[in-house]
């Protein structure tokens, strides 16, 4: 978990049009724009540990109903 919390520092502290520039080439800004939202939100309110709770992580801005699920079978092996 220490490189998850370390990332998520990082990346949610950096600056946004910093990021923006990295993504340019790859469309999708909206996306880059709700990765950092979101991983300030999980800093914020989760210590930079992302929740393996389906309502947890649907309160991170960014995530809804079909990600939520995807992450949380994935990531912590639960049932969607």
């Amino acid at each position: 978990m220490g490189c998850q919390v370390s990332y998520c520092s990082r990346f949610s502290g950096g600056d946004i049009d910093e990021i923006l520039k990295m993504w340019e080439g790859l469309g999708y800004y909206r996306r880059a724009r709700n990765l950092h939202a979101g991983a300030q939100f999980v800093v914020e309110h989760f210590d930079g540990v992302l929740p393996a709770d389906k309502q947890a992580l649907m309160s991170i801005p960014g995530i809804g109903d079909y990600t939520s699920s995807a992450i949380a079978s994935i990531a912590f092996c639960l049932p969607k």
